[in-house]
């Protein structure tokens, strides 16, 4: 496994593993009634979850990363069900036939897909460091391009609202953290977002006023938290913080109103053995109206949410069959 500056590892970074604290501190809870339960919390009704859908059918190797094309109804993701190290691929909600999009030698994860549809970035360490890459959907047998080329590590791209800009996390070797950057596209320029804050998976709300992000605390113990900060780096704002489990990975709803995210530690299982993610949880922008969405022993990580017609649907990674699939759960 290739080992990351610092403390975090692949794992931790990608969630495939998920850790989200990294303190050795985990709290245990023997009230039943605790059970990973906030206190400012509600469940989705019962029958939100019988619109369960799972979308890749894998036994072996592992699928991760979802990222979904809903005009086309397409889906992408990262998996190792054909190769040892993860490739991209795609495929259609009314086929079958899955494509796979990379063969390079090494890893690549994270595929977002650019606004006009034309454009997927990724990151891959074909190059033995971590880079971020675009991959041109009209032709996709040309060579990607490679937009990061020192020696940090870039990962989880994402992009701006109007596609003229990938937001990122690179790890600085100065400060021994993982920092948000910005690169754009037309002047080939990149941008630190905020030189005082760390953090990670950022991701920019559907307007582009805020960007959504998760950074471990400076001190113990270091569970994940939830930002928000103005793209031009000022006005850091923590939005979701707890001092027994983690919140990771934040990802916008449509209109741009309530963020996703996965959890760690948050329930009796994870608190007993905090390696993975947990659930998916949901809130408001303001930190206001937790609320829990998945609720299996299994972990359930990687969360996006989409519109398609006639509903909205949170599509996430989870090992509950026994091996880790894309699957997707209505919301609204």
């Amino acid at each position: 496994m290739k080992q990351f500056p610092g403390t975090l590892v692949l794992a931790s970074i990608f969630l495939s593993m998920g850790v989200g604290c990294i303190s050795s501190r985990v709290d245990v809870t023997n009230d039943p009634a605790q059970k990973g339960r906030d206190p400012e919390a509600t469940r989705q009704p019962s029958a939100r979850y019988k619109d369960l859908k799972q979308h890749t059918f894998y036994r072996i190797g592992a699928v991760s990363d979802p990222e979904v094309d809903a005009k086309n109804r397409i889906l992408y993701f990262a998996s190792t069900h054909d190769t040892p190290d993860y490739n991209l691929y795609v495929k259609s909600f009314r086929r079958g036939a899955v494509i796979r999009l990379t063969s390079d030698s090494g890893n690549e994860r994270s595929p977002r897909l650019s606004p006009d549809g034309r454009w997927l970035a990724y990151t891959s360490d074909r190059n033995k460091n971590w880079d971020i890459f675009l991959l041109d959907l009209t032709q996709p047998e040309a060579t990607p391009k490679q937009l990061t080329q020192d020696a940090s590590d870039e990962l989880a791209p994402s992009w701006s609202p109007d596609g003229t800009e990938i937001y990122f996390t690179a790890f600085s070797h100065q400060s021994g953290k993982w920092k948000i950057w910005r690169y754009d596209l037309s002047s080939r320029q990149t941008i630190q977002v905020g030189t005082e804050i760390d953090g990670l998976f950022p991701r920019p709300s559907p307007e582009g006023h805020v960007i959504a992000f998760h950074r471990f605390r400076n001190r113990t113990p270091a569970w994940a938290s939830l930002w928000t900060i103005r793209p031009n780096g000022t006005v850091p704002t923590e939005i979701l913080t707890r001092d027994t489990w983690a919140a990771i990975t934040p990802t916008w709803s449509p209109d741009g109103q309530n963020l996703a995210f996965s959890t760690v530690a948050k329930s009796l299982e994870r608190r007993l053995h905090p390696i993975g993610a947990d659930d998916i949880w949901t809130l408001r922008r303001d930190g206001t109206e937790l609320q829990q969405i998945t609720e299996h022993p299994a972990s359930d990580w990687s969360p996006t949410w989409i519109r398609l017609p006639g509903e909205e649907r949170i599509f996430f990674a989870s090992d509950r069959s026994g091996t880790s699939n894309i699957w997707s759960i209505r919301v609204r």
